[in-house]
């Protein structure tokens, strides 16, 4: 979405692009104002409590139960994680990147892959 965005800011005239990034601007101020955790800590740890996620003994039966739900969808990912990778490029999203990602909703949805998922990050 980001890169989106960047991308509307350089196909707009100087003034208006200007204008759009000072807003861009006010808003990050605005929102951050009074804020006194440091983004970086905030980063390490959300990083920190993915990774230890990833390793719980629940994540991974549940990436290995999402895994078989989308083979049966016709996808073959051992892990949400894979597809995340192949996906996102800039542009509108290809048919089979929309159907993937309908599928992957769906799989995780039965078989509780992200309640778990962050149950597991939460504790």
């Amino acid at each position: 979405m980001v890169r989106q965005m960047n991308g509307r800011l350089a196909s707009l005239p100087k003034d208006a692009a200007s204008d759009a990034t000072g807003c861009q601007e006010e808003a990050g101020r605005t929102l951050t104002r009074g804020a006194k955790a440091s983004f970086a800590k905030f980063n390490d740890l959300k990083s920190s409590t993915f990774d230890a996620a990833k390793r719980d003994h629940g994540v991974p039966k549940a990436a290995a139960r999402w895994s078989t739900c989308m083979e049966a969808a016709g996808f073959d990912y051992a892990t949400p994680w894979d597809g995340a990778k192949k996906w996102g490029a800039e542009g509108e999203p290809a048919e089979r990147e929309i159907s993937t990602a309908v599928s992957d909703v769906k799989c995780k949805q039965k078989t509780g892959m992200v309640k778990i998922w962050f149950s597991t990050e939460k504790a």
